[in-house]
């Protein structure tokens, strides 16, 4: 039970100073809510076999595990202006390229009737669907990533026009969709990204460059702006709380207590598709001007991932400056 107590030590340290150069880790972190867990099995195991040294260390690891998992349940107050502001739905749905029945996922998404509609793993077989659907008629107005790699093109489609600005950004490792959109009072920044798999050929490498150039992107974006998509993370990599932190966003699961919800699955058919998701890794980040009041999870229609809506409070005063005022102030 000493290794065990000696591999959560270990994981903790990297973790909490952010050692971000082996892909192995990486793993190790988007999992750590599941990691940490094991400390109350060696806490069971020594308070049964009375072993107090041992006890003792897996209490620390018991704290550290409850100091991860309580704050990403815990819902954010409800700031005074969202209760009547403008309303500005999205939907994140990574569609899966290997979809064996992309109509369906793409009635689904087109019968949400959300404001906005994000596709990643965009393929031919889910437009012809999305078409079928009566898709460009609900969804007019729309901007397509680059298909030069299938697992990755991305579709950002909206029920009213897009403003100026809207365009696909291509910028060293990154791509990504901006999408400008009418938010009601103002407009609102729709980013949908989709960074790389870590266990694709060179994929961790390829990520750490593209949440890098993210970074950078944000940097030029004046809120309100929800970046969205599909970040192969969790919220526990700690180059991804980074980015979160540095940019001054809020995870909308988190701020409505659904932190430890997941995204996931195994697979997309056959046994591993009845296991439940294991980890979220699909996101979106609001800066200050917009607030989260919910976010739900959809069926995943032939997918490995869970979509999700996400219902977004757009602040009414637009000559409200907010570039530089942090997220507790402006909401």
């Amino acid at each position: 039970m000493w290794g065990v107590v000696t591999l959560l030590a270990v994981v903790v340290v990297t973790w909490w100073s952010g050692v971000d150069r082996f892909a192995f880790l990486a793993m190790v972190h988007d999992s750590l809510p599941v990691v940490l867990s094991l400390a109350w099995l060696v806490g069971g195991y020594a308070l049964f076999t009375n072993r107090w040294p041992l006890a003792a260390a897996a209490a620390v690891f018991v704290g550290l595990h409850l100091a991860v998992v309580l704050p990403p349940l815990a819902r954010g107050p409800v700031p005074a202006w969202a209760e009547s502001a403008p309303r500005l739905s999205v939907v994140l749905a990574n569609v899966f390229v290997d979809n064996r029945t992309p109509d369906r996922a793409a009635t689904a998404l087109v019968r949400t009737g959300a404001d906005v509609l994000v596709v990643a793993e965009r393929t031919d077989e889910f437009m012809t669907g999305f078409r079928a659907a009566g898709g460009e008629n609900a969804y007019p107005s729309r901007l397509d990533g680059p298909a030069d790699r299938p697992d990755y093109a991305m579709t950002i489609a909206t029920r009213v026009a897009l403003l100026p600005g809207s365009e696909v950004v291509r910028g060293g490792a990154l791509t990504a969709i901006h999408a400008v959109v009418d938010g009601g009072s103002r407009p609102v920044t729709v980013l949908g990204v989709h960074l790389s798999a870590l266990l694709a050929p060179g994929g961790f490498r390829s990520w750490r460059t593209e949440i890098r150039e993210l970074g950078e992107l944000l940097a030029t974006l004046t809120p309100p702006f929800v970046v969205i998509g599909d970040f192969n993370s969790s919220r526990f990599r700690p180059e991804f709380a980074r980015l979160v932190r540095r940019a001054g966003l809020t995870d909308v699961h988190g701020g409505v207590g659904k932190g430890l919800s997941r995204s996931l699955k195994l697979s997309a058919r056959g046994f591993l598709a009845s296991v439940p998701a294991f980890t979220r890794v699909d996101h979106a980040l609001v800066s200050p001007g917009l607030h989260a009041l919910d976010v739900q999870n959809l069926e995943t229609a032939g997918s490995d991932h869970h979509p999700f809506l996400a219902m977004l409070a757009v602040h009414p005063d637009p000559s409200r400056g907010l570039r530089d005022v942090p997220p507790a102030v402006a909401d």
